[in-house]
């Protein structure tokens, strides 16, 4: 599904007298912040598809990679669907499309023959040996734009507001 924002942020100014055309209780700088939050997401999902589409998967494939790859005891599809927040139904769609691009494989449980766990193969361990040097690179220059006060105030803010977002859930 495409995702749609805003080419460019309104300024505060547009978004004040929006709010007062409609009569809205809320405040304009918080609009204004909930509008450049949901802009600079929705920019860093799109280059971040971009950048993965390069090597043949999406972000969600290499979530799952990554998470398998400090994982080398594998995960059972359970464990991982838990790990990233999403329905056994949705992680079964990823780990399927995965395993036939051959780049991890189901492994029987060795104490119950019912369940298996998924593990990186050897393709899929170059694959990351391949992206992870480039990704790294790309991580390093983005954050190179900010000293480590500014780094060390972000990270601040952006764990109190997933703080935040985790306790209003889906109350939105």
């Amino acid at each position: 599904m495409a995702k749609l924002f805003y080419d460019e942020i309104p300024t505060l100014q547009s978004v004040t007298a929006s709010i007062a055309k409609e009569n809205a209780s809320v405040k304009p700088e918080d609009v204004h912040l909930h509008i450049l939050m949901r802009k600079i997401t929705s920019d860093f999902e799109t280059i971040l598809e971009e950048f993965f589409n390069q090597w043949g998967i999406t972000t969600s494939r290499f979530v799952i990679l990554n998470m398998l790859y400090h994982n080398e005891d594998g995960m059972t599809p359970t464990e991982t669907a838990k790990k990233v927040g999403v329905s056994n139904a949705t992680i079964s769609a990823i780990l399927s499309a995965l395993k036939d691009s051959g780049l991890i494989q189901a492994v029987q449980n060795a104490g119950d023959s019912r369940s298996y766990r998924v593990k990186l193969t050897d393709s899929g361990l170059e694959l990351l040996k391949k992206i992870y040097p480039v990704y790294h690179e790309n991580v390093g220059k983005m954050w190179s734009h900010f000293d480590t006060q500014e780094k060390t105030q972000i990270s601040n803010l952006m764990t109190r507001f997933s703080q935040v977002m985790s306790v209003l859930g889906n109350k939105f």
